[in-house]
């Protein structure tokens, strides 16, 4: 299992989550004294407040994001079961990096509705990631044992949760492995899980946030440095990536409406491309520069593919992404396809993600690299394997070949018998290199995240639950 990509996301430091506490307690004040208006004195309320139990210093990413759509669902089915639909409204969600918050107003006494929300925490198949707190309206958050539960049992071994937690009796590893078993057990159910398009979004947001955080990449953003770059860096990506993920649900959704309107693939494109200058706009607001322009274009076009295909498999979703794409190959100027950057890539079907990339991070892994390394080594072999049009537009078609030729030595330290330690300082060097040279394989970062996502999604059509 590729845990790390879908944990990928903004690394909440201590400050960050303590001040989001503070924030929480604010809003549940607020909130809570606005219902008690709405309701009247005399009237039974209490707020409902929904966080996640995710371990780790990430908080927002593909399987919190599924998580938690899943719980804020649940949540309103349970309210409108039992006491109808007038008796409560949705006064919030917040999408924080210390994690998203939900909040809800209920005209109902407040242990009546803890005993309601804790059968959801404890019957839901995702329910032990779910933190329900219901607060009277005096401010008092109601227990468990409050209404004659048991404490919450722990995620791993089912002993009391909260001794787990002070003793640190089971890793953040460990804790986040259980988690992504749970979350893709639940994604990868058709019956239980939520539209396709939400899942395109959450995957493709933390793909991008898995390439930026990949370290080292020579010449690029990441961890360590921000390459050969001036006008952008790690938290501009971050805030970039999370500006977008509304753009590939809508794109995964324009396909697969598409499909049922029995739309041609290349059809589909104007449509993504209007979208895309709104992306755009989104993109250049969030993180001032060009972080994520050429995503934009070919991760759209490949969430509308999977949305149209129905498909997981690589080869069914890449083949129909050349064909909603082929009208962009019409516009190519250049001789041919060769060359052409990201639009000639796509309208051929992304042949260099389906014979290079994809096979190289496989090979990897099966090599036993871990996940971001095998996204080094994969990185490595984009630049060693493409002509990047961002290296030649820099440094030239000369310098260029040149720093390919490096890129497949520094790769070559895995096929000689060498660890993931000798390709991690191969790849270190190398970037002092193209740092020197100003050189930026931009479109071998794209393959990159392209790579994270036709993973990610493919692991999901492939779950054995």
């Amino acid at each position: 299992m590729y845990r790390d990509l879908w944990f990928s996301g903004h690394q909440v430091e201590l400050p960050e989550m303590l001040s989001g506490r503070e924030r929480r307690v604010e809003r549940q004040e607020r909130l809570l004294a606005e219902a008690a208006r709405h309701a009247g004195e005399d009237a039974e309320h209490c707020l409902v407040c929904f966080t996640l139990n995710i371990a780790g210093p990430v908080k927002v990413c593909a399987a919190s994001a599924i998580a938690f759509d899943a719980g804020c669902g649940e949540i309103g089915l349970a309210l409108e079961r039992a006491f109808g639909e007038g008796s409560f409204v949705c006064v919030g969600v917040f999408r924080n990096a210390y994690g998203p918050e939900g909040f809800w107003s209920v005209r109902r006494d407040a242990r009546e509705v803890k005993r309601l929300l804790t059968e959801t925490e404890e019957h839901h198949p995702l329910g032990r990631l779910f933190d329900i707190d219901v607060i009277s309206p005096d401010g008092t958050k109601i227990s468990r044992t409050d209404i004659g539960m048991e404490a919450r049992r722990c995620l791993i071994c089912g002993r009391n949760a909260a001794d787990c937690a002070g003793s640190r009796r089971h890793s953040v590893r460990d804790l986040q492995e259980e988690t992504c078993t749970m979350v893709l057990d639940y994604a990868s159910d058709p019956l239980s899980r939520a539209d396709l398009s939400d899942l395109a979004g959450h995957i493709a947001a933390s793909a991008m946030m898995a390439e930026v955080q990949t370290t080292p990449k020579p010449g690029l953003v990441d961890r360590a440095n921000n390459g050969s770059h001036r006008d952008m860096d790690l938290t501009a990506f971050e805030r970039s990536a999370a500006a977008l993920e509304w753009y590939f649900s809508e794109c995964e959704r324009i396909g697969a409406a598409a499909a049922m309107d029995g739309v041609l693939p290349d059809e589909v494109f104007p449509g993504l491309r209007s979208l895309g200058l709104t992306a755009e706009k989104d993109m250049y607001a969030a993180a001032g520069a060009n972080t994520h322009k050429g995503l934009i274009f070919s991760l759209g076009i490949i969430c509308a593919a999977w949305g149209m295909s129905g498909s997981s498999d690589p080869e069914a979703v890449l083949g129909l992404a050349g064909m909603i794409a082929a009208p962009a190959a019409d516009e190519l100027t250049e001789s041919g396809l060769r060359g052409a950057g990201a639009r000639a890539e796509a309208a051929a079907g992304f042949p260099t993600l389906r014979e290079i990339a994809i096979p190289a991070f496989d090979e990897a892994i099966d090599r036993g690299l871990d996940t971001e390394t095998a996204g080094v080594y994969t990185l490595l072999r984009c630049i060693a394997g493409t002509e990047d049009t961002n290296m030649i537009r820099r440094g030239g078609r000369e310098t260029a070949a040149r720093m390919r030729e490096r890129a497949a030595q520094a790769a070559d330290v895995c096929r000689d018998g060498f660890g993931p330690e000798q390709l991690r300082e191969a790849a270190v060097r190398l970037d002092d290199e193209f740092i020197r040279l100003n050189l930026s394989p931009g479109g071998s970062a794209d393959l990159l995240a392209l790579t994270y996502f036709m993973v990610m999604i493919r692991e999901l059509g492939t779950w054995d639950r």
